[in-house]
């Protein structure tokens, strides 16, 4: 009796032990739980990413034939690091009428197989573009367009992924209402051997802050696996961007210029004249 005693007392002993265990655990980490949830809502609240796949040819046309000129519009010179672009190997330019940004790649290569000796490689650039804005516009990143050259053999894949940004001119993000967020990617499967061109049109492009100067950052990366004959030979995969072949248009982002007010709204027309008005 004695001996069943005992062992009850131990394991109701045993079980508040447990219990306490795990009150503790839950109330110690109960805070931490918290903290990742606000974590995870805050980036759901501040991240606005337009994620897709890049659609080859040029697909439609870009929505930025009301764009308007913009005075005193500043470009900087743009900063550029990585693989796919050393130093001297890349430029920008903007057309006249600003709807289109020029990219120029000529170093822009992955290479795998073959002499290389790689089953795989990756080729990467991140390109910071400065604007300086006038007061009263803002812009839109309204599509993008990205050419190059592909040699994938049997068995061999290449594969673009790009992401373009508009940052504050200290480098941050801007807020959820004005989160310029594009990414698109592209898998190139073999046997294939010739130019291609990647477009996509944004899906509900989002506004630059208005009246305020930002970086446009293009990061992008080309990747190339190699590939593998009947026989059991690795063959080689090449992939560039901007082609092989001296394809006269270049990398392209187009771009849509509208005025503004400070509080995001509209532009207001012009008063009318007191006792006139519209006649039809």
């Amino acid at each position: 009796m004695i001996r069943a005693n005992t062992r009850t007392q131990a394991r109701s002993a045993a079980g508040l032990s447990l219990g306490h265990l795990i009150l503790a655990f839950l109330i110690r980490g109960l805070p931490a739980i918290f903290l990742a949830l606000a974590c995870v809502s805050a980036s759901a609240q501040t991240i606005d990413e337009d994620d897709g796949e890049f659609d080859e040819g040029a697909g439609l046309p870009a929505e930025n034939a009301d764009s308007e000129l913009v005075p005193n519009l500043g470009l900087s010179a743009p900063s550029y690091s990585g693989t796919g672009c050393p130093a001297g190997s890349a430029a920008v330019a903007l057309s006249p009428d600003q709807r289109t940004l020029s990219i120029l790649f000529d170093s822009y290569v992955a290479r795998a197989g073959g002499e290389t000796g790689e089953q795989r490689a990756v080729a990467n650039c991140d390109l910071r573009i400065p604007f300086q804005v006038p007061e009263g516009y803002r812009v839109q990143v309204v599509k993008l367009d990205y050419r190059g050259y592909a040699f994938v053999p049997q068995g061999g894949r290449a594969a673009f992924i790009t992401s373009v940004r508009a940052l504050s001119t200290s480098g941050g993000e801007f807020g959820k209402d004005n989160a310029i967020r594009l990414k698109r990617r592209r898998v190139i499967q073999g046997p294939r051997e010739k130019n291609f061109h990647l477009a996509s049109r944004a899906r509900g492009p989002k506004w630059s802050p208005c009246g305020q100067s930002f970086v446009l950052a293009a990061d992008s990366e080309l990747r190339a696996k190699q590939g593998k004959s009947e026989d059991g030979r690795f063959t080689e995969t090449l992939a560039t961007i901007d082609s092989l072949d001296a394809v006269s248009l270049p990398v392209q982002v187009s771009l849509r210029w509208k005025k503004c007010q400070k509080d995001g709204g509209p532009q207001p027309g012009p008063k009318p004249k007191p006792g006139k008005g519209k006649h039809f």
